[in-house]
């Protein structure tokens, strides 16, 4: 099983993938769609390393409950 760092590493890999696509798509044009597609994968991959955070934020508190738990 992947620990959640290579899932987040993964996606960010992943995402930064579509970003740079997307940018290269972008390169000479001015449509409002190319743009719209970015800000959308840049908000994202931003909402990725939130959940990302939240989950390890979770994981955390899980092991502290279970070390008073004894």
């Amino acid at each position: 099983m992947a620990s959640i760092g290579e899932v987040k590493a993964a996606l960010a890999q992943a995402a930064e993938q579509v970003l740079t696509g997307l940018r290269g798509v972008a390169v000479g044009t001015n449509h409002a769609k190319v743009f719209q597609a970015i800000q959308r994968a840049e908000r994202g991959r931003q909402r990725l390393h939130e959940a990302a955070t939240l989950i390890q934020g979770g994981a955390t508190a899980a092991r502290e409950h279970v070390g008073v738990l004894g």
